[in-house]
């Protein structure tokens, strides 16, 4: 097992080029090598096939990029993806177990971009970057946003997201999403703008959903914070169960009275804000 350390001495930039590491012979390109950017600015941006490593560590005091930010990414697949990296501008591509985010990027720029990968958990845990997962070949199994009060999350892009979500939880910060077929979301806190993308149970308890989609949610439970509709554009938007509780908010006062929620609300308290005009069954 070997572990490159990044330098850049090359100057080519290239990911292949034994003299851009360390040990100045080879390259990270197995399973038992891992590859660590933990400092400097030079920036690594093409390599010359798909690799798959060990595991990519990018630290907080490298200021350099990976990939190029309006273009090509870099295919590096592996176990872990650990980035508290301190360039804007990151674009990976590949399969990983885990990917780690905690990253004090505070940029107009992406801190990290991973186009069409495939991650099985997704952990943000801190700091103020954004990290985009996008592209139209995606799957991911768990997001987690954890005590990341600045960061923001973006999922899918605008009618070319994220195949599958099965997990996804957050308590802080801001996720937004876009094209994402999710089978749990669970909001503890933070913003969660839901533009695209069906869901088959939505848990809030607290924080604030923005639903803007005009796609299905199964079901629906609120036992603390707010579930926004208000600003929701979209001609229909059906909510199959909902439950509301003390403590939460359920707000449909779109002015167009695009919500149906099936099989009406199972009412045990809270704020329920329908549009004028409107009837609903509630139990």
């Amino acid at each position: 097992m070997a572990t490159y350390t990044w330098t850049g001495g090359a100057g080519d930039g290239l990911w292949q080029t034994a003299t851009n590491w360390d040990l100045a012979s080879g390259n990270p390109d197995g399973v038992d090598d891992d590859a660590v950017f933990s400092s400097g600015a030079v920036s690594c941006t093409g390599v010359d096939s798909a690799k798959t490593i060990g595991n990519l560590r990018i630290g907080s005091g490298y200021t350099g990029i990976l990939g190029v930010t309006a273009g090509t990414a870099i295919t590096v697949s592996g176990t872990t993806l650990d980035f508290s990296g301190g360039g804007a501008g990151h674009n990976i591509q590949g399969t990983w177990t885990n990917v780690d985010v905690n990253t004090s990027i505070s940029s107009t720029l992406n801190a990290l971009r991973m186009t069409d990968s495939t991650i099985t958990t997704l952990t943000i845990t801190g700091g103020d970057g954004t990290v985009f997962i996008d592209g139209g070949n995606l799957g991911l199994t768990t997001v987690n946003q954890i005590g990341a009060q600045s960061s923001k999350l973006i999922l899918g892009i605008a009618g070319n997201g994220v195949a599958s979500i099965t997990n996804l939880t957050m308590d802080s910060g801001e996720i937004t999403r876009y094209g994402v077929v999710s089978g749990e979301v669970t909001i503890l806190g933070g913003v969660f703008k839901d533009y695209e993308g069906t869901t088959a149970t939505m848990h809030i308890y607290d924080g604030t959903v923005e639903h803007k989609s005009s796609s299905t949610i199964t079901t629906l439970v609120v036992y603390g914070g707010e579930f926004d509709g208000s600003t929701n554009t979209n001609a229909s938007c059906t909510i199959t169960n909902t439950t509301l509780y003390q403590g939460g908010e359920v707000d449909l006062t779109s002015g167009l009275e695009n919500y149906t929620l099936t099989n009406g609300l199972v009412y045990n308290g809270g704020n329920f804000s329908p549009d004028k005009g409107t009837t609903w069954t509630i139990s």
